[in-house]
């Protein structure tokens, strides 16, 4: 086996362009016309090669929103099945959380893996902060507050 490439920084697998959003510093530009979401049988391939030949610190799914997937879950357990000892980091605007609170807990029951809430606006902050505090109770986290 040949050895592998090392990345020590961060690599983002876009999942989609879908946000629910339109803020103008977005990386995926998800205001633009780009709209769409990634259907994982098609990129199969391409991913496992890549882990084939490549090592990273971390990997991020992300979009646009990638709560806004409807096949999220499925790309998560493939690129952890795929990469298993990588961290995984789900990047979202926080919006969506309250509509997938169990897929969230799968994220964090992962164990090497993290949701990274980047609030875009302060109107959303506590609403958000509340979908964060019920993922994490019912015996998930003792001690958070």
């Amino acid at each position: 086996m040949k050895q592998k490439i090392y990345l020590p920084n961060n690599v983002s697998i876009m999942v989609n362009n879908l946000c629910n959003m339109t803020c103008s510093h977005c990386a995926g530009l998800a205001l633009y016309d780009f709209l769409g979401t990634f259907n994982w049988n098609e990129s199969a391939e391409r991913y496992k090669r890549w882990s084939e030949i490549l090592e990273t610190e971390k990997l991020s799914l992300c979009g646009g929103e990638p709560y806004l997937h409807p096949d999220l879950e499925n790309w998560f357990d493939n690129i952890r099945s795929l990469w298993p000892k990588t961290p995984i980091e789900i990047m979202t605007n926080g919006t969506r959380l309250s509509k997938r609170i169990e897929l969230s807990r799968k994220f964090i029951q992962d164990g090497n893996s993290c949701i990274v809430v980047s609030c875009h606006d302060t109107a959303t902050f506590d609403s958000i902060n509340n979908d964060i505090l019920e993922i994490l109770s019912k015996g998930y986290y003792r001690d958070w507050e």
